[in-house]
Order: C-alpha cells, then sequence, then structure tokens
C-alpha cells in the first residue's frame, strides 16, 4: 500500500546533445514556475554524461499548488530552452521523455512480510526533498542483506520483522523532517523567499544542498543543522503534518 496524503514526486527527463557533455559539473535549477507564473515545487538538472550528451530533467513534488495541472513534458520543454545557450543544447537531438512517479520518504508498505523484505523505491524510501533514490536503495539492500543473513543464522524468519525499525532507526527522523519541509515549500510565498535566499547566498544554497542530500554533520550548528533540528522538533509533535 502508499500512503497517498503523504508527498510523492514525479520526474521527467531526456538527454541532449552536447558539446559541453564532459563539463565538470551539474547544476540544479530552483524556482521552476508553472505557465500561470505559480512556483513549483521541485527543482530541473543538468547531468553531463560524457558521451556526447546531457541528461537534462525536471522533478516536481505533490505539494506543488498547481501539482494537479502541471504538463511537465512542456516544463521539461520550457528548461531545455531556457539553458540550451549556455549548456550548448542541440535541442533537435533531443531523446523521448522518460520519467513516472517517485513513492518517498517511506510511504509504502508493509516493508517486511513472513517471507520477503522490500527496498528501495519499491518501498518508497526515496529521499523526500529530492527524489533522489539511488543511494537510499543501496543501503536499505544492505540493510536487508543483514537482516536476512541474521534470519539464516538463526534458521527462523522471526528475524526478518527487525527490518522494518532498522530502516525507521536509519531514516526515520530525517524523512519526517523531509516530508514537512516539502509540504513548508508548497507555499508559494515561502517557496519564492526560499529560492531567493537559496540564489543569492552561497551560504544558504550550501545550507539547502547539505539539508536535501541528508548530508549533516553531526553534532554541528550549520544553518543546515539548525534547519533540520527545528524541523526535527516540528515532526514530533506533527510528524505527518
Amino acid at each position: 500500500f502508499r500512503r497517498p496524503s503523504w508527498p510523492h514526486a514525479v520526474a521527467l527527463k531526456t538527454n541532449v546533445r552536447s558539446r559541453l557533455h564532459d563539463a565538470s559539473e551539474i547544476e540544479l535549477v530552483f524556482g521552476l514556475r508553472d505557465r500561470a507564473g505559480t512556483p513549483v515545487t521541485g527543482y530541473g538538472f543538468m547531468f553531463p554524461r560524457g558521451d556526447g550528451t546531457i541528461n537534462i530533467g525536471v522533478v516536481v513534488m505533490s505539494t506543488s499548488p498547481s501539482f494537479q495541472v502541471i504538463n511537465l513534458p512542456h516544463l521539461l520543454d520550457q528548461l531545455v530552452s531556457d539553458h540550451a545557450s549556455r549548456w550548448r543544447l542541440d535541442n533537435a537531438s533531443a531523446s523521448a521523455k522518460v520519467g513516472g512517479r517517485i513513492p518517498m520518504g517511506g510511504s509504502v508498505g508493509p516493508q517486511a512480510g513472513p517471507t520477503f523484505l522490500v527496498v528501495g523505491d519499491a518501498a518508497g524510501v526515496a529521499n523526500p526533498l529530492t527524489g533522489a533514490g539511488i543511494e537510499y536503495a543501496i543501503e536499505t539492500g544492505m540493510i536487508a542483506g543483514d537482516v536476512v543473513a541474521e534470519a539464516l543464522q538463526a534458521g527462523s524468519a522471526t528475524a526478518l520483522q527487525r527490518y522494518p525499525k532498522a530502516v525507521e532507526d536509519r531514516y526515520g527522523s530525517y524523512f519526517k523532517v523531509g516530508r514537512l519541509t516539502t509540504r513548508f515549500l508548497g507555499n508559494p510565498a515561502l517557496h519564492r523567499r526560499v529560492s531567493r535566499s537559496v540564489a543569492s547566498s552561497a551560504a544558504a544554497a550550501e545550507a539547502y544542498l547539505r539539508l536535501g542530500s541528508n548530508q549533516l554533520r553531526p553534532g554541528g550548528l550549520g544553518p543546515a543543522e539548525l534547519a533540520y533540528r527545528a524541523g526535527r522538533a516540528i515532526s514530533l509533535v506533527a510528524p505527518d503534518s
């Protein structure tokens, strides 16, 4: 089952030929807007692939005010058009667009049953702030591997039921803060303020990226850590709000 009231994301991407296909940096684009000019909770991205193409796409969160009517292909086309000159994009060479829904923040369950464990996107463990899922698929796979080894050693499937708690211990607090933050950014006025801050301040941009990529410093007192602590305090009172 999936908890439909929890935030999820949709993504769409394409590969476009570019002379900058072997550039040494990626780009994230905040401040996306729909056709009516309403801020979109999400981001665009450009990843040089080194094979003659740039992977370019958009990720949109379900908390966007106009999520139900957003035309994702149009949003992606606009992103390609807006950045074609700087990234030397050959629009005519774009590959077919591919994408889909991304369940996030532990929104899918059950994660364990009498004879099975569920990991990665199948368990809805993508990052609720970004929709990124590769790191979490690998980590939940490793956690599941440890649990399965324990069950085999004990000769009992009962040990499999330790897996959901291990996942909760690893991600529970961060996922709660992520769901809360994603809803927070769904407010257009607050979204504009955060986008302006991230675009104009290197410190704010670094804090936003560290929070969004779950690269918090244990015991740190930087903006990312302070924001996370504030979100965690709120999430203790309203974990699913």
